[in-house]
Order: structure tokens, then sequence, then C-alpha cells
């Protein structure tokens, strides 16, 4: 099974925002629009990004403050543990 370029370019949308590099970002998101994805698509996209990466932030500070033997504090992850729950 391949991906289609539409797929392959949304997974690199998510993937720029995961790492914080600003250029991936720009230059995906140019060729997101360029391939047919309406800003609403993209806005959607983007919030599951930033979802994934809030909660495996949380995730591994909650895992750090427990291997130090401190309860976590903040906000806990939403369902199960799990980044999205669509």
């Amino acid at each position: 099974m391949t991906l289609t370029l539409k797929e392959k370019e949304l997974v690199a949308l998510g993937a720029a925002i995961g790492v914080n590099c600003v250029p991936c970002l720009e230059w995906h998101y140019e060729k997101c629009r360029k391939i047919g994805f309406s800003q609403q698509q993209l806005a959607k996209a983007i919030d599951v990004a930033k979802t994934v990466k809030e909660v495996s932030s949380q995730k591994i500070y909650e895992t750090a403050e427990a291997l130090n033997g401190s309860p976590a504090k903040g906000k806990k992850a939403r369902g199960n543990d799990r980044c999205c729950n669509e």
C-alpha cells in the first residue's frame, strides 16, 4: 500500500509541528494548500498535531515526576493515555 501525495503532505505537516521545525511547517503547509487542502482542513490537521504534541509532552513530564517519586502535577491526558480520541 502506498500513500497518496496528499496523505504524505498531511503526515509531513503533522511531523513538522511535532518536531518544532518552522521551515518544514511553512514548506509543507504551502504544499498542502497547493495540492488542494482547504484552510479548514488544515486547521483540523494542525489541531490534531497540537493535541498529539501536548499530550505526549504532558505524559513525559508525568512519567519523569513519577520516576522521581513526585505526584504528577497539572492536567491529565485525555482518554486512556491516548493523544487522539477520534
